[in-house]
């Protein structure tokens, strides 16, 4: 009433007039007091040449979709409290029972999931009024939001939540359309909760994980766009605001990625109207994990005191910033590695001296980089016997052998000459060769090998031509190397018959014919053109260093999905043929014209490559890292094992090539497997992939898919992503 007796001295025309100024000053003030406690936006600029994308909303346009709102509960109070919300009155008192209901239920929660529970909760039923563009628009939370409640701090609570039915069914699902994907600034811009994790390491000349902690001075888009100012609403109008950006840089346009808001990186708004946000051109930097090992370790010149050690630098070496690389040794009788030396990188080569004759070691290589030691490779070697045992053996064995092969060589001769004496005909034992020949025989003459395709231990595979049915064609030719020994014979004769059986299918690199007539086996299968899906993922994957506007575009979506549902084909094909692969992997799929993908080397009948693939399980080399648990236990092989095998090379297909459970030994594998531990998500694979990853990687084989439903939901996965796309598989 102060205001009353202030105005009864005053005319009535006088009281009206002073009556107006002071309301007309109310309103200012409310005003200014809601903007501030909305807290969506910063001072418009007053530079008139700066032309606004969208002009403000006007307020009776907010009136009509947004409200302001004063919470009268206490679950919401400090979040939901005297700003516009997005809604009307009646969807808001329908809010505040809902959260009402729910405060006793927010008290059973623990403390650490409480607090994020509650603000997303509050936001959910409570949207704010996004006023960035020229209609008011509901602010809903970001899908990352959901799912780091859903994932990491609440997963216990959730579940209980999900089965107890508490919340409204589409809050408690991530993937419902009432949240959406982060994406730089994009309206309507979502909420994202403060403290999501995302790698804020400060760096300035590039970004680690999304880029949080990116402090550099690039305030140019990928595009050459100039970027607007955090503190400016010209053109685009925002609530985003970088932490680092204070009253001190009221013209800082540096490109920041506040609150991980963009998944790829730093991103600023643009001065340009027609282009409300862009990535900026900043390289990430290099991966913060173990390095890969080194390649190709040899032993030469072995002596009886020293031998010679050589390898070839890892893969990307400077990208993983090897700085050393470690040698440990063993003998045969030690249980335990020793380190012997640190050799400092870029030295890919080292003399082991000291020696003891006539002794088996074995070493071990590791490349080192500052977050620890790769996986190591290894080689066994024997040294030479002491000179006296030589000597020894000169003088007094070799004579020995000599006599004894004298007297075989007189023995044999005379048995035959006695044999043919007595009227017996003598018939030359047949071979395997003759009783199991049921492939096209090809002339040696007829096959003519051009250049190396590839080679291990013991094999090479080389492009060639072969002449069939009077006409020439490309070819590739497996052959063994000359020192390999009668197993690697038997085993390439094996894999022959084993194609022989499984027959002709596109999706499997079907045999054309053999020479077997010589000494040398060559096996001549179709040829690949386009070489080996683990290369080509790789190559795709790129150079991180590179500028990314000038690499290489890789596989697209489609592409990925339509090499998985031909690998898928084939192995369909050789389960129908009661075929068991028990080596499926990315290394051992080829690619055909148009990429058509092509499974090969089936039948567990091929070279062991020193490639840290293949490691030493029970004294055999094992593809340890695709085998399934009762495989990797009990050496067992199914169909349901190869499912297993597949799920891991889709994972390489979304990883970009990279080996499985970097930074665990095969003994480790095991372990991590027992503890129900897979591998995780690759970057930017889609859930519907990865969901298939997970079911072909259930411990108990009977709850994992055949191929065929393997190959339906890949079906599925690609007329999803590819309407117009019609692919029958030949099965």
């Amino acid at each position: 009433m102060l205001w009353e007796r202030k105005t009864s001295s005053y005319t009535g025309e006088e009281s009206m007039e002073r009556a107006c100024v002071f309301a007309v000053t109310i309103l200012t003030i409310l005003n200014t007091m809601m903007a501030c406690c909305e807290g969506n936006f910063t001072q418009v600029d007053s530079n008139s040449s700066c032309v606004q994308a969208f002009p403000p909303v006007d307020g009776s346009v907010r009136e009509a979709y947004c409200i302001f709102y004063e919470y009268k509960g206490e679950l919401c109070k400090n979040i939901t409290t005297s700003r516009y919300l997005y809604g009307d009155q009646s969807t808001l008192d329908y809010s505040e029972k809902e959260t009402s209901n729910a405060n006793s239920f927010f008290e059973l929660i623990p403390p650490v999931c409480r607090s994020t529970l509650r603000e997303l909760y509050c936001r959910y039923q409570f949207p704010q009024c996004d006023e960035s563009l020229g209609q008011p628009k509901k602010r809903r939370i970001c899908r990352s939001s959901c799912e780091y409640l859903d994932q990491k701090v609440c997963k216990r609570e959730m579940d209980l939540i999900r089965d107890a039915s508490v919340f409204d069914e589409d809050m408690t699902n991530c993937s419902s359309s009432k949240y959406v994907d982060a994406n730089g600034g994009d309206a309507p811009e979502c909420y994202q909760w403060r403290d999501l994790p995302g790698d804020d390491t400060e760096s300035t000349d590039c970004y680690y994980g999304v880029g949080v902690g990116y402090r550099g001075s690039v305030n140019v888009t990928r595009s050459g766009r100039s970027c607007q100012s955090w503190k400016s609403q010209c053109p685009h109008r925002h609530w985003r605001t970088p932490n680092d950006v204070t009253d001190s840089k009221d013209d800082s346009n540096m490109c920041r990625n506040p609150d991980s808001s963009a998944p790829d990186g730093p991103w600023c708004y643009t001065t340009d109207t027609n282009v409300r946000w862009e990535y900026c051109n900043v390289s990430r930097c290099p991966p913060r994990e173990l390095p890969p090992p080194p390649k190709r370790l040899t032993v030469n010149n072995v002596q009886r005191r020293y031998l010679i050690l050589t390898w070839d630098e890892p893969e990307n070496a400077s990208f993983h910033q090897i700085v050393s690389y470690t040698v440990e040794w063993r003998r045969k009788t030690m249980e335990n590695f020793t380190v012997l030396k640190t050799i400092p990188y870029p030295e890919t080569k080292m003399i082991m001296e000291n020696l003891e004759p006539s002794t088996e070691y074995t070493i071990r290589l590791s490349s080192n980089n500052m977050y620890g030691r790769s996986e190591g490779v290894l080689v066994t070697e024997k040294t030479l016997p002491n000179k006296f045992i030589v000597k020894l053996m000169l003088k007094i064995v070799l004579p020995l052998s000599l006599a004894s092969l004298l007297v075989v060589v007189i023995c044999v001769k005379y048995g035959a000459i006695r044999n043919l004496n007595r009227g017996r005909v003598h018939i030359e034992p047949q071979t395997p060769l003759t009783t199991l020949c049921n492939w096209v025989e090809i002339p040696r003459t007829d096959v003519t090998l051009k250049e190396k395709l590839g080679e291990g231990v013991y094999g090479e595979v080389y492009k060639g031509l072969v002449r069939v049915g009077g006409q020439v064609r490309a070819c590739a030719v497996k052959r063994i190397k000359e020192n390999a020994g009668e197993k690697d014979r038997k085993d390439l004769l094996n894999e022959l018959q084993i194609m022989v059986t499984v027959g002709e299918h596109p999706n499997i690199i079907s045999l054309i014919g053999a020479c077997t007539k010589t000494d040398s086996i060559l096996v001549i299968v179709r040829l690949a053109p386009n070489g080996c899906l683990l290369d080509q993922l790789k190559k795709n994957r790129g150079n991180p260093y590179e500028n990314e506007m000038e690499m290489q575009v890789g596989f697209t979506r489609v592409d990925k999905v339509k090499i998985a549902r031909d690998v898928a084909c084939g192995m369909f094909h050789l389960a129908s043929k009661k075929c068991v692969h028990r080596d499926l992997a990315a290394r051992n799929v080829l690619l055909g014209e148009r990429n058509v993908a092509m499974v090969s080397d089936f039948g567990m009948s091929r070279d062991v490559y020193e490639s840290g693939e293949y490691e030493t399980l029970c004294k055999e080399m094992l593809p340890v890292r695709w085998m399934a648990l009762e495989s990797l236990e009990d050496f067992v092989f199914t169909t349901k094992t190869d499912v297993w095998s597949f799920g891991v090379l889709l994972w390489e297909i979304e990883s970009g090539g990279k080996m499985p459970y970097t930074g665990l030994l095969a003994k480790g594998i095991i372990e991590y497997l027992k503890k129900r531990k897979i591998l995780s998500r690759p970057e930017g694979c889609p859930n519907e992939i990865y969901d298939l990853m997970k079911s072909c990687w259930k411990l108990d084989p009977g709850k994992r898919p055949s191929f065929a439903d393997v190959l339906a939901c890949l079906e599925k996965e690609l007329t999803k992503n590819r309407e117009d796309h019609c692919i029958k598989c030949s099965v």
